[in-house]
């Protein structure tokens, strides 16, 4: 089992990188900065940008969960270097994508691990949340976006993130129970929780109808 003090002690290295790294963006020369980013990600991951390139999405999040413990300082290193990486990007086709992927990851890396140290990292995936909001995000994106809202208690966002998936014919059977276990937990708490979650008792149970009438019909 990973530690906390050693996630903690990761990250705010991590964190005087980014710092450090964020500031020179805009007065150094890109490729300088970008070369000290890859050392940085080298350094904390063991990965690099061409090895991270060379792989579509669900490739490089395989290759996180590969480990029998996921290690959540090491997916926030990837998402926080991709987040500058994103600065540094000439196209915009190519910043776009260094950004879902970033946020892909944040989001993976800030349901794994809750902590305040995190504050600045969660402004970021909101951030990048709010202007990303026009595009389609990638399934594999989304998911992670439902399960972030899930574990933070924002039950009525979770609840659209899921059914984004299903109003674009996305959502797997994997997923699909995933959204039943979802509806069954909060089945679960108290009114005053699913209020404070924005989604009421009885949308609860249409939620988990609807979907308990998808695994029927599949």
């Amino acid at each position: 089992m990973l530690r906390q003090d050693y996630i903690l002690r990761m990250i705010e290295q991590l964190a005087q990188a980014v710092g450090r790294l964020m500031a020179r963006v805009r007065t150094e020369d890109p490729a300088v900065v970008h070369q000290e980013l890859d050392e940085v990600l080298k350094d904390l991951t063991g990965l690099n940008f061409d090895l991270l390139d060379s792989l579509p999405l669900p490739a490089v999040l395989q290759v996180l969960e590969a480990d029998s413990e996921p290690n959540p300082a090491r997916i926030l290193a990837i998402a926080e270097c991709s987040f500058v990486r994103a600065h540094l990007a000439d196209a915009a086709d190519t910043a776009l994508r260094i950004r879902v992927a970033a946020l892909t990851l944040y989001l993976e890396a800030l349901t794994l691990f809750r902590h305040e140290a995190l504050a600045a990292a969660e402004k970021r995936t909101e951030d990048l949340i709010r202007d990303l909001k026009s595009i389609d995000l990638p399934p594999e994106t989304v998911v992670r976006l439902f399960r972030y809202r899930a574990a933070t208690g924002r039950f009525a966002d979770a609840e659209d993130a899921l059914f984004q998936l299903l109003a674009r014919d996305l959502a797997s059977p994997e997923v699909i129970s995933e959204g039943q276990a979802f509806y069954r937990r909060l089945l679960t708490l108290e009114d005053t929780q699913l209020d404070a979650g924005n989604l009421p008792r009885d949308e609860v149970i249409d939620g988990l109808t609807e979907l308990e009438a998808l695994s029927i019909g599949g």
